[in-house]
């Protein structure tokens, strides 16, 4: 078990399966490693950032993309993994990255921005999608994705989550903690 501290970032996200709650899941993000990263995922989270006087942001969109190790999501611009948006404008380069407090993804219960950049980059380029992992999914790191938190309480879920065939996983609510 994750101890998180009281002055800690912790967000949720409510995982259903077709129309059905299959739990909560609380993540810790690691804003030491990348403030600009944190602040963008906690904001969609929780549904403040608003565009043309919409809220916008998770709830209710779908994992588009599922493998056994993670589930691929966060795109709520066109919901395909095509869309990509930040509250920093459409993509953004964090230049506030942390090298020293780099997490790999030999370990399940990641959160990952995902690059929408070239892999190898020197920074990627981030937007709106993320992964869970459910299982270790190293070859991410040479992808330019950039994890940015621990599932702290949920893990059982995204991997039952990933293993689920044929049927539409989405988040229903979501914020912080």
């Amino acid at each position: 078990m994750v101890i998180v501290k009281d002055d800690e970032i912790v967000v949720f996200l409510d995982l259903y399966i077709e129309t059905a709650k299959i739990g909560r899941v609380k993540i810790k993000l690691f804003d030491d490693l990348s403030p600009s990263c944190c602040e963008n995922f906690r904001q969609f989270c929780t549904g403040e950032y608003t565009f043309e006087g919409m809220p916008i942001g998770y709830k209710d969109t779908v994992f588009f993309g599922r493998t056994h190790q993670y589930l691929h999501g966060g795109d709520f611009v066109c919901g395909d993994g095509t869309g990509a948006f930040s509250i920093h404008g459409d993509t953004f380069a964090p230049t506030d990255v942390n090298d020293d407090a780099l997490v790999s993804h030999m370990e399940p219960g990641l959160l990952s921005m995902v690059n929408h950049g070239p892999a190898g980059a020197e920074t990627p380029t981030l937007g709106c999608q993320f992964v869970l992992t459910g299982r270790p999914a190293g070859h991410l790191d040479g992808l330019g994705y950039l994890a940015i938190g621990r599932i702290v309480e949920g893990l059982q879920f995204v991997e039952r989550a990933c293993t689920a065939t044929d049927v539409t996983v989405r988040v229903g609510q979501c914020g912080q903690m």
